[in-house]
């Protein structure tokens, strides 16, 4: 800190640093339940190392510069800016970090949000976002707030696209079809201490984004839940949770990433509210049984690395709808969902979504319907769209199942649709559409979930980013409920 201190004075401040901070964290673990920490993990034997960059040359009142984005420790902060938020956007940026730092270097001691204030230390870290935002470029550079103070959006401004979680994509590939399983793992999965647990989990995808050299995994519980938790998948370490719209209706039942848009340059995670078990008691036509509307919660996938504080999405609500003129029930149960990653020659896009829908007696109603990208990549985050009605396609080969959940690979060649004990896999090449890669026979391998006793049963599927292996994960068994932390288990196959 600047310059010395007597004794005493050290005394009383540190003694009232320690009761401020047992405050605030016993104000923090209060609203732990509600709002997680993404990156709350953050190592704080990390060293950032110094080292001037000169891309964040303007970022005044730097006493260090540090390794990690434009992260500076920053002089006489209590007397000036008081938080990160205020320093970055004085300096046109915005704010991805606010750390306490250990003597005067660029090793982080405690991680704050952006909007807090130090006023009982001289300086601290802030890491601002490389990018500049003039004045006259109408992005808000400073987070907004709800009247209780707290950050109450999400990624809702452009951050660094140097930082950010920009979608990787392979070239498209020639499809091959899985031969055989070479092995299978399993990782166990701990829920936040004071967060809701894994009992229910039936839905995974996996990011191009990795926590300490390992792959993180976006899961969540079905039916009455809000939140999305990611977790790094070898050491089952819980790492954020992310707030999503709620309401009694709720009965969200898969999540899959891919493209926000035709550009591919972004990462969104869909997860799709798509379940109405009482719509299976429709019997085709019109049907007035379940609801009317379901729909798909889109936003871009948070930077783990990038964020810390109180943070929620801000959601596109895209609602929809089964009454297509080619539907053959106006309403309908589902729970495989997925996204397509690359598009073909064939009028299929980056960002397509597609469900396949549910009945577990009348399976000729089954269907593949589509969400085209153009219907929703321009989608107001924040906002709910108008209701769409997906566009169905009459399948024979999904006809034979009850289908829990879907995935595609990362280059567009694999397609994996499965049930709650078996996973399918069929190829598409570039020419062909995913309705055409659809109807084809599958591939003759078959992976088969071995049964288990702490098990009930595994819905969901995601293929790992540019590897010959996908994961899966189940629910609990009912008399685990309260003490369950599931594995995930990645299956390598060739």
């Amino acid at each position: 800190m600047v310059g010395k201190r007597s004794s005493n004075i050290f005394v009383v401040t540190s003694i009232t640093r320690i009761i401020f901070t047992f405050i605030t964290s016993i104000l923090f673990i209060a609203k732990f339940n509600i709002y997680e920490v993404c990156a709350h993990s953050f190592d704080h034997s990390i060293n950032l190392r110094q080292n001037l960059e000169t891309s964040c040359g303007d970022l005044t009142q730097a006493r260090v510069r540090c390794d990690g984005g434009c992260t500076v420790l920053v002089n006489d902060l209590s007397s000036t800016y008081q938080s990160c938020d205020n320093y970055c956007q004085g300096h046109n940026r915005q704010c991805v970090g606010a750390w306490d730092e250990d003597d005067n270097s660029c090793t982080a001691k405690e991680t704050f949000g952006c909007d807090f204030k130090f006023t009982l230390t001289p300086d601290a870290l802030c890491r601002c976002s490389t990018e500049l935002f003039p004045n006259d470029s109408g992005i808000n550079t400073r987070r907004k707030y709800d009247s209780s103070g707290e950050s109450s959006t999400f990624y809702q401004d452009i951050l660094s696209k140097g930082n950010s979680n920009n979608i990787v994509f392979s070239p498209t590939v020639q499809p091959k079809c899985p031969k055989d399983k070479v092995s299978q793992t399993g990782y166990q999965q701990f829920s936040s201490p004071t967060g809701r647990h894994y009992d229910e989990i039936s839905m995974i995808a996996v990011s191009q984004q990795t926590w300490k050299g390992q792959p993180v995994i976006w899961i969540a519980n079905d039916k009455d839940e809000n939140h999305v938790y990611a977790s790094a998948l070898y050491t089952g370490e819980h790492l954020c949770a992310v707030e999503l719209p709620y309401n009694m209706d709720n009965d969200i039942e898969s999540m899959s990433l891919g493209p926000c848009n035709t550009d591919r340059t972004t990462s969104c995670l869909y997860v799709a509210n798509i379940g109405n078990n009482l719509a299976q008691a429709c019997k085709g036509g019109s049907c007035s049984i379940g609801a009317a509307l379901r729909s798909i919660f889109k936003f871009q996938e948070p930077n783990i690395h990038q964020h810390s504080g109180k943070v929620e999405a801000s959601v596109a609500i895209l609602p929809i709808d089964y009454r297509d003129i080619s539907s053959p029930s106006e309403r309908a149960d589902a729970e495989a969902f997925f996204v397509d990653f690359t598009g073909d020659t064939n009028n299929g896009k980056p960002g397509d979504l597609y469900i396949v829908t549910k009945w577990n007696n009348n399976r000729g109603f089954t269907r593949l319907f589509k969400y085209p990208v153009e219907f929703h990549e321009n989608a107001k985050y924040g906002e709910t769209s108008e209701v769409y009605s997906v566009q169905p396609t009459e399948n024979s080969p999904l006809k034979k199942r009850t289908w829990t959940d879907a995935d595609m690979s990362v280059d567009g060649s694999l397609i994996a649709i499965r049930d709650g004990r078996n996973v399918y896999f069929f190829t598409r090449s570039s020419s062909e559409s995913v309705t055409e890669a659809l109807k084809k026979k599958p591939c003759e391998y078959v992976y088969r979930t071995p049964k288990s006793k702490n098990y009930a049963q595994f819905e969901a599927v995601g293929f790992l980013p540019n590897k010959n292996a996908f994961a899966e994960i189940s629910e609990c068994k009912r008399s685990n409920y309260g003490d369950c932390d599931p594995h995930a288990y990645v299956i390598a196959y060739k």
